[in-house]
């Protein structure tokens, strides 16, 4: 028997086997190569101007021994903005490691909880430099790292306040001391300039749309002074003496603060927003009733309604048909014509539920404008501020707008009915009983009088049994063919009525195939005259349903039939208050708004998204204005505001320069801007090697520092 050998006097350690820590290394290493393809990447490539572009942002989660990481990959997104030369980039961007580096592409690993020991940052930082050398990412030879750093101090120590102290740090830190140094220094000066006028509430008509912020939105402005790429030892910047004089500066450049602790109220966005809660209001008119009086009493609402409905001697609404053919012809939008009573009545109840009554105050105009159509309806009295129509509602125009127009049709037919003047589109009985069918030798065949198939608004059209109605108005023409031609045949009837079906001197296939509704129909019509038949369009009976229609919408209702309205007049407003730096936005705002008026019943969000364009649009058009209120005569172009708006520092060309100067000067506080800057940036960097350190003094001192260090010799 052999001897037994116990397995556990011996240890075998499995080399075989990968510890977690090269587990670790091998996915970090995944991540960089395979998720963010960082080899693929080359800086270099990359043409964008750091503070306005776009930022694409990947992340993945990794752990280690119990600690949960997550390992972002941040990368400038390319802009048609030309990269800035300038090393002086704005602090308050929304990533900082660019605005203190000038990277266009960095790897940020973050441990969940931060109480990591010393020991545990090494071996991360060890992990991270091995997985990079590893994929060949790190272009620095192994014996070669860059150390980034970043230290602040919430109170600036006398000492730093100036380039000399900051030259000292730098130079203890590179400890070359024959390196040349060069430096950038940039001072910012707040612009004391008034804000101008503030308007509370516009002081306009009460029937206009409101427009204007209640608050300046513009914090301040600042001159920034830059000078770039100095020697140190031909600049001097210390306690007693500085180079740095605002009026000798290479290089002026303005950039902009807007308000972030106080929020201006844009008059016209929230009147939008507020009309657009509606929306969804399920509340009757009967339950807006008992408050109508007290809004007829108002002298107001009665202006306001000889606004919309002027007297037969005023006109009000000059050259309506023409403007809109050209409207919609650029823009193309389902909406009533720009000055329409529609536009005017959808404008005044978005305004009077902004500020004067809210969702009551919609409910009660309606009801008054109803009756005020109910009224004229009855007394046959046009109603003004529409496109002129004798036959159908302009498809084209909004549905409220088809309504009237279908009211106004109903109101010529009820003149004609009177004894009025007479509709173009109507015929005498003596001149149709001469017309003559002369294809039916030897008999003649009489063209009847028919009835005319009613007019139809597009909710009608949608609604109506399409096929009812054709029949309806086939039995109609049939029985008036016959009235006129008691001979006739059916034969004849489709020669007349239907030249398509009558082929080689007999009818079609489709006219003799057996039961067809055509010659059914013609065995059971009589012979009886247009004017004994039964109405196809009663217009009286038209007229009472649009009015009806009226009076039995809800609140939500009404803002589905004005929102359209409302919106592209806010749209053209803002186009006349804009410039035609803004054209190409507003083209697409008007495809924006056209899709949604065409889509609504689809997508609710639609009008949220174009609402919240629009007030984009608004605000940026109000601090445009309030900048050349303040930079008034400094020489500055549309496009330049709009670049300031956007974040971007417009440096001044020597026609600018000059211009802002003299405008400083005539306000006799040039001396007292540039007294003291309100920020100072440097850059230094030595001219052989990748030294780099930022100072910024603002509220505090920050310093950003990228040094290269040998790693055989430390």
């Amino acid at each position: 028997m052999a001897e037994e050998i116990d397995e556990n006097e011996f240890f075998h350690e499995d080399y075989t086997t990968a510890s977690e820590w090269e587990i670790f290394n091998h996915k970090l290493n995944e991540i960089f190569m395979t998720d963010f393809m960082l080899t693929e990447f080359s800086n270099n490539d990359n043409d964008c101007d750091l503070e306005t572009c776009d930022w694409d942002i990947q992340e993945r989660e990794i752990s280690f021994a119990s600690t949960h990481m997550t390992v972002r990959f941040y990368k400038a997104e390319p802009t048609s903005t030309p990269p800035s030369k300038s090393p002086f980039l704005r602090t308050s961007c929304r990533i900082k490691v660019p605005s203190y580096f000038l990277t266009k592409a960095f790897v940020i690993v973050e441990p969940e909880f931060d109480n990591l020991v010393e020991s545990q940052v090494r071996m991360l930082l060890s992990s991270v430099l091995m997985s990079m050398e590893e994929s060949g990412i790190e272009k620095i030879p192994a014996t070669k790292r860059c150390q980034f750093d970043v230290i602040h101090i919430d109170e600036i120590p006398p000492m730093f306040k100036y380039l000399a102290g900051i030259l000292s740090v730098f130079k203890n830190k590179v400890k070359e001391p024959d390196s040349t140094n060069s430096i950038s220094a940039q001072l910012s000066y707040p612009l004391k300039i008034g804000s101008g006028v503030n308007s509370p509430f516009p002081e306009s008509s009460r029937f206009l749309l409101p427009y204007g912020v209640s608050s300046d939105p513009i914090k301040q402005i600042i001159l920034k002074c830059t000078w770039l790429d100095i020697m140190e030892n031909v600049l001097v910047d210390s306690v007693n003496y500085s180079d740095l004089d605002p009026e000798t500066a290479p290089i002026w450049s303005l950039c902009v603060q807007e308000e972030t602790h106080i929020r201006p109220i844009y008059h016209l966005s929230k009147c939008m927003e507020d009309y657009l809660r509606l929306k969804n209001n399920v509340r009757t008119l009967q339950s807006t009733a008992a408050i109508l009086d007290d809004y007829l009493n108002d002298d107001n609402i009665k202006l306001m309604f000889t606004y919309l409905f002027p007297p037969s001697n005023v006109n009000y609404y000059e050259n309506i048909d023409e403007e809109f053919n050209n409207q919609f012809k650029l823009h193309g939008v389902k909406a009533a014509p720009s000055d329409s009573i529609v536009t005017r009545f959808s404008c005044i109840l978005a305004t009077y539920n902004n500020s004067m009554g809210g969702m009551n105050s919609v409910g009660s105009l309606w009801m008054f404008f109803t009756k005020e159509l109910a009224r004229r309806v009855e007394q046959c009295i046009k109603i003004p501020g529409i496109l002129t129509t004798t036959d159908a509602p302009d498809s084209r125009t909004c549905l409220l707008h088809q309504k009237l127009q279908m009211l106004n049709i109903c109101i010529d037919k009820k003149i004609v009915e009177q004894g009025g003047i007479v509709s173009k589109s109507s015929t005498s009985d003596d001149e149709s009983g001469e017309d003559e069918f002369y294809d039916c030798p030897p008999e003649s065949l009489y063209i009847p009088i028919t009835q005319e198939l009613g007019p139809k608004t597009e909710d009608q059209l949608l609604s109506d049994n399409l096929s009812e109605q054709t029949e309806n108005a086939l039995l109609s023409d049939m029985e008036s063919f016959k009235a006129a031609n008691p001979k006739a045949c059916f034969e004849d009837f489709i020669r007349w009525h239907s030249p398509k079906d009558w082929i080689d001197e007999s009818l079609s296939p489709r006219m003799e195939q057996p039961g067809n509704s055509w010659l059914t129909m013609w065995e059971k019509a009589q012979p009886i005259p247009a004017k004994k038949q039964k109405k196809l369009f009663d217009f009286n009976k038209e007229a009472a349903n649009i009015i009806k229609f009226f009076e039995t919408r809800t609140i939500g209702e009404i803002c589905d039939l004005t929102l359209p309205n409302l919106l592209h007049s806010i749209l053209l407003k803002l186009e006349g208050e804009g410039h035609a730096a803004l054209n190409d936005r507003f083209k697409k705002i008007h495809e924006q708004l056209k899709y949604t008026i065409n889509n609504s019943d689809n997508y609710e969000n639609l009008w949220s998204e174009v609402i919240q364009e629009l007030s984009k649009m608004d605000s940026l058009i109000n601090k445009v204005k309030k900048l050349q209120a303040k930079l008034d005569n400094s020489g500055l172009e549309y496009c330049d505001y709009l670049k300031l708006l956007e974040g971007e520092d417009v440096e001044l060309g020597d026609y600018k320069r000059g211009k802002l100067y003299d405008l400083l000067i005539s306000m006799d506080n040039f001396s007292e801007i540039t007294a003291e800057p309100c920020r100072k940036d440097y850059v230094l960097k030595t001219e052989k090697t990748s030294q780099f350190m930022r100072a910024i003094l603002d509220d505090g001192l920050t310093l950003c520092g990228a040094f290269s260090e040998n790693t055989t010799l430390f």
